[in-house]
This record gives structure tokens, C-alpha cells and sequence, in this order.
């Protein structure tokens, strides 16, 4: 059993501790004393580990599992050391394995998307290999102060503000539901404040830019087929997904309406494996501009029931189609639309500056953001804001037009007297 003195220092079978009590109240043990000698024989370095408790004779006693199992994990005693010690907390990797397989549940018990499941299984991977290069082996060291630092790590690795708040928002997930399920204490969770991401970097094309595109593209028999993206995509806002899997059935061109269908709650499992899913897995209605429905009467029909085509008949692929519209249409544009230098330009537009696009050309043209909402198949307001961008040309003109002063009736600014 292991042994404590005045100072906290405790020994066990394998290494030396120091056991504090950290600032969010619970006790830690310290095993970086014994780097020297690990390092000297090739073994991982030890760090510093949340004993999960906020009382000292608790944590005194999961000092000794401590030990143990970095023992085992060193290679420095057999898995069977472990055999009536029990762990000292969860696994990382157990812990966001419970997590993806609840957020993986069923979707008719409210299961998110395979697609999401998948992007969570990225998050938590990274996350996963920065724990062992960092010592953290269990759910049970985290704290505020441990995603404090993995954010950081992220800053410094590069990755954009609004990447960092997913991340560290689908960990503080993570710990809530595993709290919540009973596979962590209630001492362990995460209550950092993350602040949202305002605004956005991402480009929007210019009227101008969208129709030197289409004409572009028109005027090379090979790129008939991206004008009609193009339209399409700049003309209704949807998304690359939900664009690529339109078919003609969801067209009504007598009523001028798309009606675009969420399907994955449609049909057994397999059908619904590879369904068309909308954002919120909600429907909508987009109505058809007069400038889509001339695209749309003047498009061939196929044996693909997609209503939006590659250039050899296949089905929309956004990574494809991207590396594309770059390659094709953006840079040769380039030159036609110079920016100074460290300006975005239109070569830094993506398949997603089509929906931004939209949203602003529409608030422009008097749209309402209810209806826009409606279009874009937003429930939230602040995301119109998000996607809108303001253009200075538009925003002169309306300031112009404004009566600040009632002596300013016609909104002219007054003529300066000579002195």
C-alpha cells in the first residue's frame, strides 16, 4: 500500500507522487519526478493527472491505481497487475466511444447523421493523439484549465476561430453526456464559456463576378453544365449537398417552386444510409427565379433522375465540382476582377460563396429576412446577418437617400459656403 509523509509525497510500487490539491478543488497527483529515469530507459514520460476526488483520504487511495496502471501502460507490470485495483478513471478513448455511439443512436430516437458522426470522430482523434502526447490518459484529469490548453494547441497548429469553438463545444458534449450517463463524476465537468463566432471570412461574389462566370461558361461548349450550376447554385442559396442531390421531381415548374425534402427519417435503415439530408433536417419550399426557370426549361432531362449534371452526365460531386470551378472559371477571371494586394478577390470564392451570394443580393433587393430565412432554411435571424455582406456601392447609395436633417428634405448633402 502506498505511503504518505507530511508533504503529500507518496511512494507506490512504481513510482514517486506529489500529491496537491489543484484549484478547482480536487486532488491531483504529479508523477514528473520520475521523468529522468523513464526517459533514460526509453519510456514515455509521465505528467500530471486528476485522482478524481475532492477529498484527501480518496484521493490517497486512487493514488495507488494511479500507479498501477501507468505501470501497465509503460510496459512496466503485466495487464494482470490491474486485477482487483480497478482504473483511476475513464479512458479517453472508452469515454468518446459512449459518446459517438449515443449521438450515433437511431434517428428515430432523435440519432444525429452518419456525416456528423463522422466529422465527431475527427474531432475526437485529433483530440485523442494530443492527449497522449500531453500525458492525459483519463476523462477524469480534464478541467476547464485542460481544454484551455488544447485551444491553444489548435490556435498554434493554425486552425480558424470558428473550427476552435466546434471542437471545444463537441468536447464540452462529450462530458456532459458522459456525466450525465454516469461514466464520470459530476465534479468533472467543463463549464469553460465558449463566445460564438461573429461574422464570417468567407467570400461573396459580386453581381458582376457571377455573371462573367455564367457567360464564361456558356461560351465553352464544355462548361454549358457548370452555367446551369452556377445559376442554380447563385439563384436559390442551397447548399452544395442539397443542390447536388436535386431531382426533377422536386422541381414544379408550373407552381415555380422547389420543394426540397428531408429524407432521412424516410424508409428502412439502408434507404435512409444514403438519403438526401437538409440542415436541421427540416423541409422547405424555395421559390424558382425567372432566371433558374429559363436554365431549367432549356436543360435535357437524361436517364439521370439528377436534375443537375457533370459535364458527363453524372452525379454532382463538391469536391470535383470545386477543384473545378477554380481551375476553370475563377482564375482565368482573375485579371478581370484585380484586388489590391492582401484583398480577397474572387479566386478566394468557394461553392459556399454562392449561398452567401445569394443571401446578400436578396437583402439588397428587398427581400425580407423572414423569407430569406425560409429560403435558406434558417430558424435563427443572426444567421442572415451571417451571411449577409454588405456592399459599399449599395450602402453609399441608401445613405444618400436617407433624411438625417428635416431642413435635408431631398437627402443632397448641403453645398459648402466659401470662406
Amino acid at each position: 500500500m502506498a505511503r504518505q509523509s507530511k508533504n503529500n509525497t507518496v511512494c507506490g510500487r512504481y513510482f514517486k507522487w506529489l500529491v496537491y490539491k489543484h484549484a478547482n478543488g480536487t486532488y491531483w497527483a504529479d508523477g514528473r519526478g520520475n521523468n529522468a529515469q523513464l526517459n533514460g530507459n526509453g519510456l514515455k514520460a509521465l505528467g500530471r493527472y486528476s485522482l478524481g476526488s475532492r477529498s484527501l483520504k480518496d484521493a490517497m487511495s486512487q493514488v495507488h491505481k494511479l500507479d498501477t496502471s501507468q505501470a501497465v501502460l509503460r510496459g512496466l507490470a503485466p495487464h494482470t497487475a490491474m486485477v482487483g485495483v480497478g482504473s483511476p478513471g475513464l479512458p479517453i478513448a472508452v469515454g468518446y466511444g459512449h459518446y459517438l455511439k449515443y449521438v450515433g443512436r437511431p434517428a428515430v430516437a432523435g440519432g444525429a447523421d452518419p456525416t456528423t458522426v463522422k466529422r465527431y470522430g475527427a474531432i475526437f482523434s485529433k483530440l485523442d493523439a494530443w492527449c497522449v502526447s500531453s500525458g492525459i490518459t483519463f476523462w477524469n484529469q480534464f478541467s476547464d484549465e485542460t481544454l484551455d490548453s488544447y485551444l491553444a494547441w489548435l490556435d498554434g497548429e493554425g486552425y480558424e476561430y470558428a473550427t476552435e469553438y466546434m471542437e471545444g463545444t463537441t468536447i464540452k458534449q462529450c462530458v456532459s453526456y458522459l456525466i450525465k450517463s454516469g461514466h464520470l463524476p459530476a465534479h468533472c465537468a467543463v463549464t469553460r464559456s465558449l463566445p460564438k463566432p461573429q461574422g464570417t471570412n468567407t467570400y461573396c461574389y459580386t453581381g458582376d463576378e457571377v455573371q462573367a462566370m455564367i457567360e464564361l461558361c456558356d461560351n465553352d461548349p464544355e462548361l454549358n453544365w457548370l452555367a446551369d450550376v452556377i445559376v442554380g447554385l447563385s439563384h436559390t442559396g442551397m447548399r452544395i449537398s442539397e443542390f447536388a442531390s436535386l431531382t426533377w421531381s422536386d422541381i414544379d415548374l408550373k407552381d415555380d417552386v422547389i420543394v426540397l425534402t428531408h429524407k432521412g427519417h424516410i424508409g428502412t435503415q439502408a434507404q435512409r444510409q444514403n438519403a438526401r439530408r437538409t440542415k436541421g433536417k427540416r423541409s422547405r419550399i424555395i421559390p424558382i427565379h425567372p432566371t433558374l426557370k429559363s436554365r431549367l426549361l432549356g436543360m435535357k432531362r437524361g436517364v439521370s433522375q439528377f436534375a443537375f449534371r457533370a459535364q458527363k452526365g453524372g452525379a454532382l460531386h463538391a469536391d470535383n465540382l470545386r477543384n473545378i470551378l477554380i481551375r476553370d472559371v475563377l482564375l482565368p477571371l482573375k485579371t478581370k476582377f484585380p484586388q489590391p494586394p492582401e484583398t480577397p478577390s474572387i479566386v478566394d470564392g468557394r461553392l459556399h460563396s454562392f449561398r452567401h451570394f445569394f443571401c446578400s443580393q436578396g437583402i439588397r433587393s428587398g427581400i425580407s429576412p423572414t423569407e430569406l430565412m425560409a429560403a435558406l432554411g434558417h430558424r435563427d435571424s443572426k444567421m442572415i446577418q451571417h451571411y449577409y455582406h454588405q456592399n459599399s456601392a449599395s450602402s453609399a447609395a441608401m445613405i444618400k437617400k436617407a433624411r438625417f436633417l428635416p431642413t435635408n428634405t431631398t437627402g443632397a448633402l448641403p453645398e459648402e459656403k466659401s470662406a
